[in-house]
């Protein structure tokens, strides 16, 4: 009515001038880019650590294979344990005598007696219930001599697998003698006192 072009509205209820559409179209550009960056960006990021994940996935592998290999090596390596043999001349208990003489009476450390054609054990020694020596070494082919001391009553000699059995008796300077002819121990016991630890060995070597 008054000859001014007609409002649409938007610019009234607005308060201000409607914007020019180059204006609009600027915005849109720039945002548009924003938002291209930020993909960009964070494409670029997801990237970095995946790439990372993996390596660090990698270096985890290597390193636990690596660990796992120097375990199992450990594991699988075996130790090398020396053993000490028991030299003769120990305690008689040891080496070629086995237990035999571990509750034996008297001094059970074995005398060297090879190369001797007689060698001579007493019995009733000490305080008249053991052998001496209780372990003597000897020689292929020598004869054992037992004499008896007259102490502890009467004694015998008997070899534990039945290979010789003397009289019994306690007469003082009896003897009883046996030759060995085959390499080995032999082991004997006076019968009536075993349970005193009335007990010796006889070792031939070669």
């Amino acid at each position: 009515m008054n000859g001014q072009p007609a409002s649409d509205g938007r610019g009234d209820q607005d308060g201000g001038a409607v914007p020019d559409s180059r204006v609009l179209l600027r915005r849109r550009t720039v945002l548009r880019a924003a938002a291209l960056a930020g993909l960009t960006a964070v494409a670029g990021c997801l990237g970095a650590d995946g790439t990372g994940g993996e390596n660090d996935g990698a270096s985890g592998s290597a390193g636990g294979d690596g660990d796992g290999s120097d375990d199992g090596g450990g594991g699988d390596a075996t130790s090398e344990i020396t053993a000490t043999s028991q030299s003769d001349g120990t305690t008689a208990a040891s080496g070629p005598y086995g237990d035999w003489l571990d509750d034996a009476n008297g001094d059970t450390a074995p005398v060297d007696a090879t190369g001797r054609e007689r060698v001579t054990v007493d019995v009733g020694a000490g305080d008249g219930y053991a052998f001496a020596p209780a372990a003597v070494e000897v020689s292929n082919g020598t004869t054992v001599v037992w004499t008896w001391t007259g102490n502890g009553g009467h004694h015998d000699v008997l070899s534990e697998t039945g290979a010789f059995h003397s009289v019994l008796t306690g007469e003082a300077g009896h003897t009883f003698e046996h030759t060995v002819t085959d390499p080995g121990v032999y082991r004997y016991y006076c019968k009536p006192h075993l349970s005193l630890g009335m007990k010796g060995a006889v070792r031939v070597v070669a």
